[in-house]
């Protein structure tokens, strides 16, 4: 017999009482009263209570839906098993879980897995040609990852790897913010100028890694 009860766990008025084949009529009548699709209907929901009872033994439940020797497929009680793991859930989440402190790791930068230290350099220029900003390291590139120039008179500024162009003509001061790509970098080795076309005072910073 399989018997659906309502959200109060009651089966008045919505018993589905289905007969076996060759029995009598069932109490909540509206069923097909050939014996074919009677016993049909009669699998069809054994098959329920037998998956809902593999579902509940898995996850430990009590209710007794998940006693595999009963026909009962009770919606009512797996809505308020489930109600109540989910609650469990939720209070033991709160209960033991603290909030993640989220933020920004400045101190490093990481390429393709890994880690490089950002590093800060100044620029200061009075004279026409070329002025160091950055030593050259061995086997290592100068990326720049930010830059901030001024210019107090007219002037034509270009950074260079040693004595290669690695910008275009900078006419005026400029700061385009942070480029976790870099804005660009010497040849492995190489110093990093920065040259003027005449004689200027012109003023910055940098912020760049050695790859």
């Amino acid at each position: 017999m399989a018997i659906v009860r309502d959200l109060s766990g009651n089966t008045n008025h919505l018993d589905e009482h289905i007969p076996t084949p060759g029995g009598g009529g069932g109490g909540g009548g509206g069923g097909d009263a050939s014996a074919a699709n009677q016993v049909t209907e009669i699998q069809r929901l054994q098959d329920i209570e037998d998956k809902v009872d593999l579902v509940y033994a898995s996850i430990g439940a009590t209710d007794a839906i998940g006693d595999p020797s009963d026909d009962d497929v009770t919606l009512v009680g797996m809505a308020r098993f489930t109600a109540t793991k989910t609650d469990a859930f939720v209070t033991d989440y709160l209960t033991n879980n603290t909030a993640a402190t989220v933020a920004m790791d400045t101190s490093v930068v990481r390429i393709a897995g890994v880690d490089y230290t950002p590093k800060f350099a100044v620029i200061s220029a009075t004279t026409a040609g070329d002025t160091l900003i950055v030593a050259a390291v061995t086997g290592k590139k100068l990326r720049v990852l930010d830059y901030v120039i001024t210019d107090g008179a007219a002037v034509t500024m270009k950074f260079r790897s040693g004595t290669t162009d690695i910008t275009g003509p900078l006419t005026k001061g400029a700061a385009p913010g942070f480029s976790a790509n870099g804005h660009f970098e010497t040849a492995a080795g190489a110093i990093l100028n920065i040259n003027l076309s005449t004689n200027a005072t012109v003023g910055g910073h940098i912020v760049y890694i050695e790859v």
